[in-house]
């Protein structure tokens, strides 16, 4: 009975290894070998469910890289420190699997470039508010503003 567990355990381990070599076989060719120095600009790929601002919007209105960004410092293997815009509310260290280089269009620079403020960034507004016309806890607030 012991030697029969002794079989199907080898076995399975057989079995597992020769899946292992199958899916490593079959992922290789998909992996692509980066290095970024110091000062090359990059993108960062978005990922919605990580932003709270792009959570109720819909994946097709959501940009996959935002950028370009200057790489400040290489941090460990395959990590990269970036000189984000402070009013991005995220960790400035990224794997290389979330960095693209950024290649700028030497004849018109504008062509990749967006019109539309990118959703991760704050905006602000230049009114004041004069009172508090109504508050409903959670649901609604009313406002009247200087003009």
């Amino acid at each position: 009975m012991a030697k029969s567990w002794a079989e199907q355990s080898d076995l399975a381990k057989s079995f597992l290894e020769k899946a292992r070599r199958k899916m490593k076989k079959l992922a290789d060719p998909k992996r692509r070998h980066l290095e970024f120095n110091i000062g090359d600009k990059v993108l960062i790929k978005l990922i919605p469910q990580q932003f709270k601002a792009f959570r109720g919007m819909h994946k097709g209105l959501v940009r996959k890289y935002e950028g370009p960004y200057p790489v400040v410092a290489k941090v460990g293997k395959f990590s990269y420190r970036l000189d984000l815009l402070s009013t991005l509310k995220i960790h400035p260290v990224f794997h290389v699997s979330m960095l693209r280089p950024y290649q700028e269009d030497e004849e018109d620079p504008s062509r990749g470039a967006s019109h539309r403020a990118p959703p991760v960034v704050t905006k602000s507004f230049d009114k004041e508010i004069e009172e508090v016309l109504s508050h409903k806890v959670r649901l609604l607030l009313m406002f009247s503003f200087l003009a």
